[in-house]
């Protein structure tokens, strides 16, 4: 949330100096709420044709986005869009390789610069367009397991595996391994409401689609370097 000053200073700027004739097209926007990762594959399986050979699940979590936003109207039917989104992702991980087993969360953020046309219906409204992203952070934070009740030593007597620690915990920084910038398209639907004489309500839901891989080539970590980082926005702004 340390963004979040920046954002709003970001609002404040684009206000500045506005002719009144063109002020009247303009629309400033300040929106936040929940983002949604949308794994790019579900489940990796490496060296098949060994037994309990290594399987790595992914799966959808929660995180969250602010952003600044400002809109002006072509005409009464369509629109460009623009501003400057704080998302942070985050990302359910499991592994299982016989009796090795990780379960982790992954999490990057993002300072996202939205380019969207939107077309207006209404209330309603439909946007599209491309983005271009720069990883701000890239984390890692998991434990890892082995199970040492099935392995079998040739001397009964042997000690060797009470030594083992069975359960490390770990924290580690990914961002070395993320390509610094990354782009996408951008889809979005939403839905105005009166709340006062000169503000209105939106409620918004948009999917960052992305089409660059965000991991640097031959990294050792646990996502493969084809991997991109897509998610699904839904949230509540406030527009003047």
């Amino acid at each position: 949330m340390k963004y979040s000053h920046f954002i709003i200073c970001f609002l404040l700027i684009l206000s500045a100096d506005i002719s009144s004739q063109e002020s009247s097209k303009l629309n400033y926007q300040l929106n936040a709420g929940t983002s949604i990762s949308i794994p790019y594959k579900k489940s990796i399986s490496t060296f098949t044709h060994i037994e309990n050979h290594p399987r790595m699940n992914y799966s959808s979590a929660f995180g969250y986005f602010i952003e600044a936003m400002v809109s002006y109207d072509l005409n009464e039917t369509f629109l460009v869009m623009t501003g400057i989104n704080y998302n942070h992702n985050t990302l359910d991980f499991k592994e299982k390789a016989g009796a090795f087993e990780i379960n982790s969360n992954i999490s990057s953020s993002y300072i996202d610069i939205p380019i969207m046309f939107g077309l207006k219906l209404g209330d309603m409204s439909l946007s599209a367009g491309p983005y271009l992203g720069f990883v701000i952070s890239a984390k890692e934070k998991g434990t890892s397991f082995i199970d040492t009740t099935g392995l079998i030593t040739m001397d009964p007597d042997d000690s060797s595996f009470d030594e083992i620690e069975t359960t490390q915990h770990y924290d580690r920084d990914n961002k070395r391994h993320y390509k610094p910038i990354v782009w996408g398209l951008a889809a979005q639907i939403d839905y105005e409401f009166k709340l006062t004489y000169k503000l209105k309500g939106v409620l918004l839901t948009r999917l960052n689609y992305e089409l660059t891989s965000v991991i640097k080539k031959d990294q050792s970590m646990n996502l493969p370097d084809n991997w991109k980082d897509s998610s699904v926005m839904v949230g509540f702004g406030v527009k003047l």
